[in-house]
């Protein structure tokens, strides 16, 4: 059986954001694992009648070897990307059909080590996460560099790739990113990890 693996919510509010002129979020963060005891409820007469039930009585991080044959012995950690569009006549992402308000998401998993590395190198460089979102669609998932440029019949012609150049057009200013990390708190202020 398969552990209930749990990495959490980014912890952003969307609409704050994108206030903010926020279209994408990083986040990186543990992939943890509720820890479990039973505990009798009803201890029943010799043994007819008991009663058990299992109760969290914490956490702990999955290492990156319990989730990868051959891997680290550190703990694993999710890096996520997404996308955060407008709403109503300002949303400029479309889906496949033309509808407006397109998400795109991607999670990797990855040892605590290397996460961080990524996630340090794109607060300095916001295009990696881009360049990770790509490669991902295009050599993982293998759509095609036209259906994730500009789109084909198969899409109605309208591309997969986040709309970046329109978000930069509206907003004057290339479009930014916010980025929350696992030592972040809910009360650190936006501007604070925005690039």
């Amino acid at each position: 059986m398969k552990p209930n693996l749990r990495s959490g919510g980014a912890g952003y509010d969307g609409k704050e954001l994108q206030k903010a002129g926020v279209h994408e979020v990083v986040s990186m963060k543990p992939v943890v694992v509720d820890v479990k005891e039973t505990q009798v409820t009803k201890k029943g007469f010799l043994g007819i009648g008991k009663k058990e039930s299992s109760v969290k009585v914490g956490e702990r991080s999955i290492m990156h070897s319990e989730h990868v044959r051959d891997g680290e012995d550190e703990p694993l950690f999710e890096i996520t990307y997404e996308t955060l569009d407008s709403k109503g006549a300002d949303a400029t992402y479309q889906d496949h059909s033309g509808r407006f308000g397109q998400k795109m998401r991607i999670d990797i998993s990855l040892p605590e080590s290397v996460a961080r590395k990524i996630f340090d190198a794109a607060k300095k460089d916001p295009t990696i996460m881009r360049q990770l979102l790509e490669r991902s669609a295009t050599e993982k998932i293998g759509i095609s560099q036209k259906d994730w440029n500009s789109g084909s019949e198969n899409n109605s012609n309208i591309p997969l790739r986040p709309p970046y150049e329109a978000w930069k057009k509206k907003s004057g200013v290339a479009s930014k990113m916010f980025f929350r990390g696992p030592e972040d708190t809910a009360g650190d202020s936006v501007e604070d990890r925005v690039v």
